[in-house]
């Protein structure tokens, strides 16, 4: 506006990853079944040995994460079947007391009929 002028500031902040000091940790992430059309949500139960909480990524598929939960979006009208999804299980760590786990990916398909 006439008073004030805009600006934009970049600022850069570095995030160490992966965290390389202090115990070793690893996730336990069970294979998930495919699943038929029609199916809304299904649960995620990955674990890390290190007790800490294990989160998760869409890598792809239509799908979004709710907490430990996949929820499945609308599939598009000319799909091809079984469509592929990929969901990854990660643990950054703790700085100096809990190594990152190595990331754990698990596929499944939604298909048209089981």
């Amino acid at each position: 506006n006439a008073v004030y002028k805009t600006a934009v500031q970049q600022h850069n902040y570095k995030i160490p990853y992966p965290l390389t000091d202090g115990k070793r940790q690893e996730i336990f992430f069970p294979s998930i079944d495919d699943v038929r059309k029609g199916v809304v949500s299904i649960k995620l139960n990955a674990r890390s040995d290190s007790g800490l909480p294990v989160l998760y990524y869409i890598k792809e598929g239509p799908a979004y994460l709710k907490g430990n939960e996949i929820v499945f979006t609308k599939i598009p009208p000319r799909a091809k079947f079984p469509l592929k999804i990929t969901v990854v299980a990660w643990q950054y760590g703790v700085k100096d007391k809990v190594q990152s786990a190595q990331p754990v990916e698990r596929s499944f398909n939604i298909n048209d009929i089981l």
